[in-house]
């Protein structure tokens, strides 16, 4: 009996360690062929290991995605803002529907929200940035995030865009031991999103995704971090740029998007 309990607390050790979309109960799940498109094995969509890349540090030239909605005294400086970048940061109330100025921009195979109001403004080669300081800019940048990260550019996004943590250095080593593949288009849509909790320097955002042919549901956890004058995703431990993702079958409770 104890040798039983030994193997099996050997296992959950093992698990929890383990990239969760390595785990065999999440291999076997409906969601896992999908999740693997855009959340923590997103390299595997990766068309090559070099990629675009930026200094870090330096975002280059960056051209506008979309006209900005911010005009005369609503523009701040957002707190630390890059030059060329200005929001509208007032409205911090979580959004109770989905934006009406919402434009579906494609990333990675994937398509992606942007919102004049709320970000991505600027795009610096693979990098979306410039998002408001705001729930919603917190959500919009969730979005872009988790599309890039599996783009030919992974290293510039992950170098702007991702918290400098123990997990952003586990997905770059990662991800440069991984031969190229060529991008696709993606399994999943997105399909809504939830404020799990805001402040003016941290977020929390729960997005729901939609595979595109069995139309399974799948919710994942993204937390972002105010940082050099943007909101950055805070990658796991090992290395996923969301929380352990879930198939549920009742979109209660999430705005949805209208596409």
């Amino acid at each position: 009996m104890a040798s039983r309990l030994l193997r099996t607390r050997r296992r959950d050790t093992a698990q929890t360690d383990t990239p969760y979309w390595q785990q065999r109960g999440w291999r076997l799940s409906a969601g896992f062929l999908a999740l693997t498109v855009v959340i923590g094995a997103l390299a595997l969509s990766v068309r090559g290991v070099g990629g675009t890349t930026l200094a870090s540090g330096d975002l280059g030239e960056a051209k506008p995605v979309l006209r900005s909605a911010v005009t005369g005294a609503a523009a701040g400086d957002g707190g630390g803002r890059r030059d060329g970048c200005r929001t509208d940061d007032r409205d911090v109330r979580p959004p109770s529907a989905a934006p009406s100025d919402i434009n579906w921009q494609r990333i990675a195979g994937m398509k992606v929200p942007a919102s004049p109001s709320a970000g991505p403004l600027l795009v610096s080669g693979p990098v979306w940035w410039c998002f408001a300081r705001t729930p919603l800019g917190a959500v919009m940048a969730a979005h872009v995030v988790q599309a890039a990260i599996a783009g030919p550019g992974w290293r510039s996004v992950a170098d702007h865009q991702l918290v400098d943590n123990s997990g952003r250095a586990f997905l770059a080593a990662q991800m440069s031991r991984m031969s190229g593949r060529e991008v696709s288009e993606s399994p999943l849509e997105f399909a809504g999103f939830k404020v799990l909790a805001f402040t003016s320097s941290r977020a929390s955002v729960d997005l729901l995704l939609r595979g595109t042919s069995q139309r399974q549901l799948i919710n994942v956890t993204v937390d972002l971090e105010w940082s050099d004058g943007d909101w950055k995703v805070v990658p796991r431990n090992n290395g996923s740029v969301s929380a352990q993702g879930s198939v549920i079958s009742d979109a209660r409770g999430f705005v949805m998007w209208k596409v």
